[in-house]
């Protein structure tokens, strides 16, 4: 190669074919060179390879936005307005009531879920109507001769509708289950967290930090039953007499959150410890 090193031969051979691409971008609306060297013009419209328009995309979306706009059901969206909070143990006591069907009952016609589903009903009840209607015409004879029985004679889509609302249960009982798992679960993770924060305060702080051990055990015991009495309508505050000392107790109970009182409480423990960063962050 000349006495030139293969380094510089390869980057010098792709400069070549860089180069050659380049030529050949900027030739292709004029010329190309075929392989036997004669020149061939290419004659290509401007119209083929000019750039399509852009589409109107503010027009589109205001017309989309009507669209959706106009879709607004305003009765049912003021009843969803009244279902956007929190449900409390109240709520909770009077949709597991058994009188709720009753109320069901009583309430059918002002119901949001009926005010939603009229028109789908209403036409499949007036296609039902109509095939009656002329099905009865058909057997009193009232039609010509050259009408047919449009009757469906099809036990499948029965068996295909009964296991679909079969699987529908099933889905539903798997994901019962499946809150009741994950509930558990968080339950055990929370106790676990807080036997692992006292073993590591016992670790670090040592005998000589006696008094800040007691307090943070205290409250470390005492979160799991002030999120239990929390989350639960029945409260057990009894169960904390013989945990927190009584001005604690108060504390806790005159909170309007209790479970952020006591982190609150806890996050001022272990600010005060005499520990590193390092240890903080375990």
């Amino acid at each position: 190669m000349n006495g030139i090193s293969p380094l510089k031969w390869g980057r010098r051979r792709r400069l070549v074919q860089l180069r050659g691409m380049q030529a050949m971008r900027c030739s292709f609306g004029s010329s190309f060179v075929t392989p036997s060297g004669r020149s061939l013009r290419l004659r290509v419209p401007k119209a083929a390879i000019a750039r399509p328009a852009r589409r109107a995309t503010g027009d589109s979306r205001r017309v989309t936005a009507g669209l959706v706009a106009g879709d607004r059901d305003e009765q049912k969206e003021e009843r969803l307005r009244r279902f956007r909070t929190n449900y409390s143990f109240a709520n909770w006591a009077a949709h597991r009531s058994t009188r709720r069907y009753l109320r069901h009952f009583l309430g059918i016609f002002s119901s949001r879920i009926v005010s939603g589903l009229r028109w789908p009903l209403g036409l499949v009840a007036l296609e039902a109507t109509l095939v009656c209607t002329y099905e009865a015409f058909l057997t009193q004879g009232l039609l010509p001769a050259g009408f047919r029985s449009i009757q469906v004679k099809a036990p499948m889509l029965f068996s295909l509708s009964s296991f679909a609302l079969s699987l529908l249960l099933v889905f539903r009982t798997n994901q019962a289950y499946a809150r009741f798992d994950e509930a558990r679960r968080l339950w055990s993770i929370l106790g676990n967290r807080c036997k692992d924060a006292q073993r590591q305060a016992v670790s670090y702080l040592g005998p000589q930090q006696r008094g800040l051990l007691a307090v943070l055990g205290r409250w470390l015991q005492a979160f799991p039953w002030v999120l239990k009495n929390h989350v639960r309508e029945a409260k057990r505050w009894e169960a904390l007499e013989g945990i927190l000392e009584p001005e604690e107790l108060q504390l806790v109970m005159r909170a309007h959150n209790p479970p952020l009182a006591a982190l609150q409480v806890l996050t001022e423990l272990f600010d005060r410890a005499p520990i590193s960063a390092k240890q903080r962050l375990r």
